[in-house]
């Protein structure tokens, strides 16, 4: 039986928060497009309420299932937070709800309950 790598799921919910976060001081335009991290992670959200996650997978060979790319959809909660809905492996139902924030061309966000916050920047086309 597969397990689901936890912690990628987190950070996929955190990926996906972080790229909302523009909706408290820009609104919900200033979301869309494509967003990267300085360690390859990309995150791309449509304004037909649809996400998009790439991360890329880990260094160590390990025997561990990795997602590496998942979507779904997301739903704006309130001025900072926002819930995506997916699903792992496309058959394990998951939801999540995020803390975000966007400030230029620098989109921040965290998982509730977590402490770390990952940084995107806008990607250039």
């Amino acid at each position: 039986m597969m397990k689901i790598n936890i912690r990628i799921i987190r950070l996929a919910a955190i990926l996906a928060a972080a790229f909302l976060a523009g909706c408290s001081h820009h609104g919900v335009s200033a979301l869309i497009g494509s967003w990267s991290t300085d360690n390859g992670q990309k995150f791309v959200i449509q304004t037909n309420g649809t996400f998009i996650i790439t991360i890329p997978p880990p260094t160590l060979n390990t025997n561990a299932h990795y997602i590496t790319e998942f979507g779904g959809t997301y739903t704006i909660v309130d001025s900072s937070h926002i819930r995506f809905d997916f699903k792992a492996w496309d058959r394990f139902p998951a939801n999540c709800t995020n803390w975000f924030s966007v400030s230029g061309d620098e989109m921040s966000f965290h998982g509730l309950g977590y402490p770390t916050i990952t940084k995107f920047h806008r990607a250039k086309d």
